[in-house]
């Protein structure tokens, strides 16, 4: 109830004034700006991993694109700059590799790097098979498997009629979903294209585009550990496959127009993303759901003998909003659990992350029109040690520069030299070369222009008021205000009546 309030009065906040989002994370002056917000530090250790860009954006934002490392308090650990749009940028624990999608002149490549951040391997479709960003996994045995799609032209589908009433026509160019796997030496050892196996009547999703009816639209791979066989996710379909690993045989279908199984207490889902087996043998998703403009992650239990598919949790955002694509969903531990949200746009946020009872424990809002394809949060028990800022007084000034040997700087004020001197009081960060990108330096938070000394930079402010609860001028619950910041505050008494109000917050 205090939410639908709270929006409607947000609501007409934004309808007559802009708000301009709070970019409260230290970034060089051309990359992706954001909003970090943590209410809970109850989770450390672990970093957040996204690539941030352009989505169907004006041109003058083109060259903000880049590979995010963030620290666990928001801060940019690692980044790149090479101003090219890339995808899917992951961890692989078992392999010490990072690895990330770039198109590369046509090509669609998947790029791997050690530890230090270096370029160390790729993998690229074969045989024709036109190369896709989604999706690159390496299995236990070491080998790398990727999506493509190929194209089939001038196929009749003049006797298929679609879910939204258009006829398919005779002459009909059908992109189908291509896996193929390599092994460790790059020969090709499996190859699975959807054409052969899935008909076009299972077609559930989006506009018939007669010259490339991309029907199925694979997203996601999983191999589950307990048979080797993989697991597909089909965002066109609303269709996950079970594939048999050695025939290609389906062996089942979740979802879509001929599911096998049947939902208990869930409808299903739509445009769904990044299907992945869990340790206690559940499977999770994450739920599009545009038709409905709920997008959530989800979590099913199967049974194989009943054939049924039971919701065993779900973790939507406070309201309800529209991601037609893009999208990943991670149970990070078992008290947490990751969402990127995909294709959205402001006041909406860009990735989540919840606590085991539904509570926000992190919020990240990119820029509006920036979006990142998927988001990881991983432990990095290798990552660089990152430079520390020293700073010394040096007349009415204050001199900052980083530890170690460099070639390359770039600050938060835009400057690129070793050091720099500040006049105002600010978080101050640098970046320093590292492997392919640039390694950001521990945050440094001036208070006072007349001396070096510092605050912590921690987001935490413990407070608790029994009868007030605070939004920020979006709309956003906030459980832990910060001193200083605008909120708005409903107040409620003994009665249940409530009083809204915007009010700085200041310790009570």
């Amino acid at each position: 109830m205090i939410a639908k309030l709270c929006l409607l009065f947000c609501l007409t906040i934004l309808s007559s004034a802009s708000i301009a989002q709070n970019f409260n994370r230290p970034t060089p002056n051309s990359y992706n700006k954001y909003e970090f917000q943590r209410n809970d530090s109850t989770l450390t250790g672990y970093y957040y991993l996204l690539a941030p860009y352009y989505h169907n954006a004006p041109t003058q934002g083109m060259n903000q694109k880049a590979l995010y490392v963030l620290d666990e308090d928001g801060y940019i650990a690692w980044m790149t700059q090479n101003g090219k749009k890339q995808f899917d940028f992951k961890y692989h624990p078992d392999f010490n590799r990072y690895s990330f999608t770039r198109r590369n002149q046509g090509e669609r490549l998947h790029y791997e790097m050690n530890e230090q951040f270096e370029l160390v391997d790729s993998t690229i479709t074969v045989n024709g098979v036109i190369g896709d960003i989604h999706e690159l996994q390496i299995f236990p045995n070491g080998n790398r498997c990727i999506i493509g799609v190929r194209q089939h032209f001038n196929i009749d589908l003049s006797a298929y009629t679609f879910y939204n009433g258009d006829v398919g026509l005779s002459n009909t160019t059908v992109v189908s979903a291509v896996i193929q796997e390599f092994d460790t030496n790059g020969n090709l050892v499996f190859e699975w294209d959807s054409f052969n196996h899935i008909s076009p009547d299972e077609f559930a999703s989006g506009p018939y585009n007669p010259n490339n009816f991309d029907y199925v639209h694979a997203n996601a791979i999983e191999l589950d550990p307990v048979d080797n066989n993989l697991l597909v996710s089909f965002k066109t379909a609303n269709l996950v496959c079970k594939i048999d690993h050695v025939t290609g045989t389906i062996l089942w279908r979740l979802n879509g127009n001929f599911s096998d199984f049947t939902f208990t207490n869930d409808s299903g889902f739509t445009g769904q993303h990044d299907i992945r087996v869990l340790s206690n043998g559940n499977v999770s998703i994450y739920d599009n759901d545009y038709g409905n403009n709920a997008p959530r992650g989800v979590e099913y239990s199967l049974d194989l003998n009943t054939m049924q598919a039971t919701r065993v949790n779900e973790w939507p955002y406070w309201f309800n909003f529209y991601s037609n694509s893009l999208g990943n969903f991670q149970p990070v531990t078992d008290d947490y659990h990751l969402v990127c949200w995909g294709n959205t746009r402001r006041p909406q946020p860009s990735i989540t992350l919840f606590d085991d009872v539904g509570n926000i424990a992190t919020d990240i809002f990119l820029a509006d029109t920036i979006v990142s394809y998927r988001a990881f949060m991983q432990e990095l028990p290798n990552f660089p040690e990152r430079p520390i800022i020293q700073c010394e007084k040096i007349g009415d000034s204050l001199e900052l520069s980083v530890s170690g040997t460099h070639n390359y700087f770039i600050w938060s004020t835009g400057e690129v030299t070793s050091t720099i001197t500040v006049n105002q009081a600010g978080v101050y960060q640098c970046w320093v070369d590292y492997g392919i990108g640039m390694l950001g330096s521990i945050p440094i938070s001036i208070d006072n222009i007349s001396q070096c000394a510092t605050s912590s930079l921690s987001e935490i402010e413990i407070y608790a008021e029994t009868n007030r609860s605070y939004f920020d001028l979006l709309g956003r619950p906030v459980e832990q205000p910060k001193i200083g910041v605008l909120y708005i505050v409903m107040s409620f008494d003994e009665y249940g009546k409530f009083s809204v109000n915007k009010e700085i917050f200041t310790h009570h």
